[in-house]
């Protein structure tokens, strides 16, 4: 097979741009396959490391130039070049009308939705100003045509990102609090629509594995420690969001049931705590369940900072699986 075609819809609204924010260049190839590297690596370390003899340092090497390979690099020691894959946008989403509604801040109108919690930074606030997103309900499709060195392997491996990031993720700002969900609703002709919650978890864990690692990845990986969970069912999309944002908001919020220092493991900066940034261990998304929405959050675990000595054991992140535990039903 020289091409695939994946198509995914937009369960979110969706705030990608350049650096004016503006939408209007619609889902750029680099930034989709951006995405792909991401839940590419997220999948693999556990194969490198127990391929490399558990020597992470030799394994993150390998990991890094095999990514090169598959997406292409520009190496200055001469030895990029092209991946085993282009990748184009065949069909974009309307970009004709923008929604610019949705999340609220606390001092607008509609702040009973708890969205608005997770999506700093997109409404106006500070030096922020409301942010256009393109809006959801609708579907667009990306071709990857293989060139003649992808092996049948480095295909899968490619195909398996490809599926992750419609079942667990999305594009654009904030998308690991679910702003810019996916979902894969077909790839190659193959359905991955979901009638039911069974359909999604069968998907899901068909991809998602916990290899056996002695420590916590040295970046955002699947390992032993690896927490997924869904939330309830709701009519639509963004009441998922909010009931997501909600439960997040009286886990880590002001009065919530996680204080002071046990917040760091939830990302930096933090208030008291800015010295450095820290992405977020959890991965949020909101699918779609028949003409029903679920939030779903994936929680990867990493040797947190060299800063905080104490964020290489699992312990560090208590506060976190709180939250997973408040949030529904732990699948993982």
């Amino acid at each position: 097979m020289r091409s695939i075609t994946a198509s995914y819809r937009i369960v979110t609204p969706m705030f990608i741009g350049g650096a004016n924010q503006d939408p209007s260049d619609g889902i750029r190839p680099p930034s989709f396959k951006g995405a792909l590297r991401f839940w590419w690596r997220a999948l693999n370390w556990g194969k490198f490391y127990q391929d490399y003899q558990n020597d992470e340092a030799v394994a993150l090497k390998a990991l890094h130039q095999k990514e090169g390979e598959l997406f292409g690099s520009a190496a200055k020691d001469g030895k990029g070049g092209q991946g085993i894959f282009l990748l184009t946008v065949n069909k974009q989403p309307s970009l004709n009308h923008y929604v610019d509604d949705w999340p609220k801040g606390h001092t607008e109108r509609g702040a009973e939705s708890k969205s608005g919690y997770l999506g700093l930074g997109l409404f106006p606030m500070g030096e922020h100003k409301r942010r256009k997103a393109i809006s959801e309900h609708q579907t667009f499709d990306i071709c990857i045509r293989w060139t003649a060195k992808a092996q049948e392997e480095d295909k899968k491996s490619i195909l398996n990102a490809c599926k992750a990031l419609g079942l667990f993720g999305g594009i654009g700002s904030r998308n690991r609090k679910a702003f810019g969900s996916i979902s894969l609703e077909s790839l190659s002709g193959e359905s991955f629509k979901c009638q039911t919650k069974d359909d999604y978890i069968n998907h899901c864990t068909r991809i998602l594995h916990r290899p056996d690692l002695p420590y916590l990845p040295p970046y955002t990986a699947a390992s032993p420690w690896t927490k997924w969970a869904l939330g309830k069912m709701c009519n639509d999309a963004r009441s998922a969001h909010s009931a997501l944002a909600n439960t997040y908001l009286t886990t880590r919020g002001q009065g919530g049931d996680v204080k002071g220092r046990s917040k760091i493991a939830f990302g930096l900066p933090l208030d008291g705590y800015d010295e450095v940034r820290r992405a977020s261990p959890l991965l949020m998304h909101i699918h779609p369940i028949g003409d029903r929405y679920t939030s779903s959050c994936l929680f990867l675990p990493s040797d947190f900072h060299r800063n905080y000595e104490t964020g290489g054991h699992p312990d560090f992140y208590q506060g976190v699986s709180t939250f997973m535990s408040k949030l529904g039903e732990v699948q993982l």
